[in-house]
C-alpha cells in the first residue's frame, strides 16, 4: 500500500508539473510520449514487487502475476489522464478523442511492453534490476543510433511510441503507422511474457546454466507455448526484415528507390523523381547547386572535396514519409546530406549547404586565407 501510493503521488506530481507547460497542458500527442518516459520506472518497479512477493515456479503462476502487474500499471494511468482531463478545464483541448487514441497507443502499450520487459528479466537473470535498466538505455540508445546514422529524423521506439524529430512539422495526428508499430510492439511483449514464463522453471533450479540450456532444448520437454512462441518470433521477424517497407526506418538507399533519378556533378550527387525535372531542368538544378556551394566555400573559405547527397522531394507528403519532416528542409552535416522540397529548393539549398559545410570547417577542413 505504501509503494502503491507512492508511485500514484509520483504520477500526480509528475502529471500536474507538466499539464502547466505549453503543449503539454492538454491531452495530445506530446502530454502521451512525456508520461510514456516515466512509464517504464514505475511499471519495472511494480513487476518487480509483485513477482518477488509471489515467487512464481510455473508457467501459470508466472502468466497470472505478470497480468496482474500489466492490470495494476495500466490502472496507475488512470492518474495522469484523470489529471489532464480535469485541465480542460482551463486549457481547450482541440480534439480530445485523438488525443485518448494517443494515451492509448503510446503510453498504455508502454505500460504493457514495460511490464512484460521487467517479467522477462526477472524469468531470466539474476541481476534483474540492472539487466532491465541496461535494456532501457540500449532501446532508447537504439533511437538516438538511427538519427545519426540514417537520413530519418524521426523515430519509433518500444519506449515512446514516436518521436517526430525536432524539426517536425506542427500538426502530429494518428498514423496507420504508428498503430502498426504499437501493434509490433505489442507482440514483442507478448513474445517477452511468453519466454519469461517459459524459463521461469529454470529460476530456481540449482543446476548449472548449460544443464538448464539442455533441459530447455529437450523434445520431450518442450514447453506447450512453444507455438505461441515461434508465431510471435515470426512476425517480430516479418516486421524487421521489412522494416522500411512498413515505415519504422528509413535508409539512403530506400529513399533513391523513389528519387531514383540521379544526376552527379563535382560536388553533389542529386537525387529526385524520375518525373520532377526534365534532363534540361537537371543541368540547370545542378548548376545552380554548383553556384550555390562556390558561394558557401569562398564565404567559409574551406576546401571542400567530398561529394555532398541532395535529395530533393516531389512534394511535402513524400518528404515526410521518408524524413519525418514534410515542410521543413533539413541537413545532415555528418552525413554529407541535404533534404529539400521541390517547390523551395531554390530558397533553401544555400542555407542547408551552410549547415553542411560549415559543420567541415569545424572539423578543419579549411584553406589558407588568401
Amino acid at each position: 500500500k505504501k509503494q502503491a501510493l507512492l508511485y500514484g503521488l509520483v504520477y500526480i506530481l509528475f502529471s500536474f508539473i507538466i499539464s502547466r507547460l505549453p503543449l503539454f497542458n492538454y491531452l495530445g500527442y506530446e502530454f502521451s510520449t512525456a508520461v510514456a518516459f516515466l512509464v517504464p520506472l514505475i511499471a519495472g518497479s511494480v513487476t518487480f514487487f509483485i513477482l518477488e512477493k509471489s515467487s512464481p515456479s510455473t508457467h501459470k503462476e508466472f502468466l497470472s502475476n505478470t497480468w496482474k502487474a500489466v492490470q495494476t500499471n495500466i490502472l496507475f494511468l488512470f492518474i495522469p489522464f484523470a489529471v489532464i482531463t480535469v485541465n480542460l478545464l482551463f486549457v481547450k483541448n482541440c480534439s480530445y478523442p485523438e488525443g485518448f487514441l494517443f494515451y492509448l497507443l503510446i503510453p498504455v502499450v508502454t505500460a504493457f511492453f514495460s511490464t512484460a520487459l521487467a517479467g522477462f528479466c526477472w524469468s531470466v537473470f539474476r541481476n534483474f534490476r540492472f539487466m532491465y535498466g541496461v535494456i532501457l538505455i540500449a532501446i532508447l540508445a537504439h533511437a538516438v543510433y538511427l538519427g545519426f546514422a540514417t537520413p530519418q529524423v524521426y523515430s519509433y521506439n518500444f519506449l515512446y511510441g514516436y518521436f517526430p524529430g525536432f524539426t517536425y512539422d506542427e500538426v502530429l495526428t494518428i498514423t496507420f503507422t504508428l498503430i502498426d508499430f504499437r501493434c509490433t510492439t505489442i507482440v514483442a511483449g507478448v513474445l517477452l511474457l511468453l519466454l519469461g514464463a517459459d524459463l521461469v522453471r529454470f529460476r530456481h533450479s540449482k543446476e548449472s546454466f548449460k544443464n538448464n540450456l539442455v533441459e530447455f532444448l529437450v523434445p520431450e520437454r518442450i514447453s506447450p507455448m512453444i507455438g505461441w512462441i515461434i508465431l510471435s518470433a515470426l512476425l517480430l521477424s516479418v516486421w524487421w526484415v521489412d522494416r522500411q517497407n512498413f515505415g519504422f526506418e528509413t535508409s539512403g538507399p530506400f529513399i533513391q528507390k523513389t528519387l531514383s533519378k540521379q544526376y552527379s556533378t563535382e560536388h553533389f550527387r542529386i537525387h529526385c523523381a524520375p518525373d520532377s525535372f526534365t534532363d534540361e531542368e537537371m543541368q540547370w538544378v545542378s548548376a545552380e547547386h554548383e553556384f550555390r556551394f562556390q558561394q558557401v566555400t569562398t564565404a567559409l573559405q574551406i576546401n571542400f572535396s567530398d561529394t555532398i547527397d541532395s535529395y530533393i522531394y516531389p512534394d511535402p507528403e513524400t518528404k515526410r514519409k521518408f524524413t519525418g519532416a514534410g515542410n521543413t528542409n533539413i541537413a545532415k552535416p555528418w552525413r554529407e546530406e541535404i533534404h529539400l522540397n521541390k517547390d523551395s529548393w531554390q530558397t533553401t539549398v544555400k542555407h542547408e549547404l551552410v549547415h553542411v559545410l560549415a559543420g567541415k570547417r569545424s572539423e578543419g577542413h579549411t584553406s589558407e586565407l588568401q
